[in-house]
């Protein structure tokens, strides 16, 4: 376990492990994302002064317990009665972690799993879901809950929280060995490994709605939200709020590895419908969307 004195040590520590990879600051808003260890990252810490969320790494687990309410006497019990189950299952299954407390109203269970860099990110999430399944941890009504989902930002080490907190340490476990997924995990993962075949698509699509469906933007600042929305503009005028969900799942979870929450597919389906049908393609999103990658959008419409 690495024991560092700042938030900026800890960026450096990441930076040497991993690269390049995408930070955030977030105080009343979420601001862009942008990646640590460039000459766009010191034009922006010049200019929102700190940096508190990172993206979650490759061979990384996220534990998140979280609650919806204030924090009181009762629910900090309650909070404590999850952790210490996590902790003793983690602990009998002979597991490294870290336990951080978010700064805010959670806390964060680490887990590195070296192997996981050795595949996609596809099957990163589907092994990453089959060890929070294999888990089962239990979680009664108005009790605190492990966070479900696919989640892509934790906040960063010893970095302020937006609540006014700081994330800080507060247990560990070292085995001195590397963690390493259990058969049980190995036979989920394999029995759900039911990836459909890729879209097939119509040569009267646009191609700048081929190239967004392509997914080969997913890395890029938040170019997976604007995508979403310009493709959820798109086909509104042809398919009703049902198929349209199903199509933008699909989208998502081949392309972006389940990157975007269904909430946040569902809400975007709503906003491109509350004011009558968006134009065919919102040039506004894609012209940002398209700069940042390097293309012109002029060149892709030949």
């Amino acid at each position: 376990m690495h024991f560092f004195k700042t938030w900026q040590q800890w960026l450096q520590y990441f930076h040497i492990k991993y690269g390049k990879f995408q930070v955030q600051s977030w105080t009343d808003t979420p601001k862009i994302w942008v990646k640590y260890g460039t000459e766009e990252y010191d034009k922006y810490l010049k200019q929102h002064k700190f940096i508190n969320h990172r993206e979650i790494f490759p061979d990384e687990i996220l534990l998140d317990i979280d609650t919806d309410d204030t924090p009181t006497e009762l629910l900090n019990d309650r909070m404590n009665f999850i952790c210490n189950q996590i902790t003793k299952k983690l602990k009998q299954l002979n597991f490294n972690y870290s336990l951080w407390h978010s700064g805010g109203t959670g806390l964060h269970y680490r887990l590195h799993f070296p192997e996981l860099m050795n595949h996609n990110k596809y099957d990163q999430t589907r092994l990453k879901k089959a060890f929070k399944q294999f888990l089962n941890i239990s979680t009664p009504k108005g009790f605190p809950h492990i966070c479900g989902g696919n989640p892509t930002l934790v906040q960063l080490e010893l970095a302020t929280h937006r609540k006014g907190g700081t994330k800080t340490l507060v247990d560990y476990n070292n085995t001195q060995i590397e963690n390493k997924f259990p058969k049980e995990i190995l036979e989920t993962y394999k029995q759900t490994n039911n990836k459909p075949k890729n879209f097939e698509l119509s040569s009267a699509i646009p191609k700048e709605i081929k190239f967004l469906e392509n997914g080969d933007f997913c890395n890029i600042g938040d170019g997976q939200h604007r995508a979403l929305f310009v493709l959820a503009a798109y086909y509104s005028h042809f398919l009703d709020h049902k198929e349209l969900f199903k199509k933008l799942k699909y989208w998502n979870d081949i392309k972006l590895n389940s990157f975007l929450s269904e909430r946040h597919i569902w809400s975007t389906i709503r906003s491109v419908s509350i004011k009558g049908k968006r134009p065919l393609l919102p040039y506004t999103y894609l012209y940002d969307l398209f700069d940042e990658l390097g293309y012109d959008i002029k060149d892709l419409k030949k």
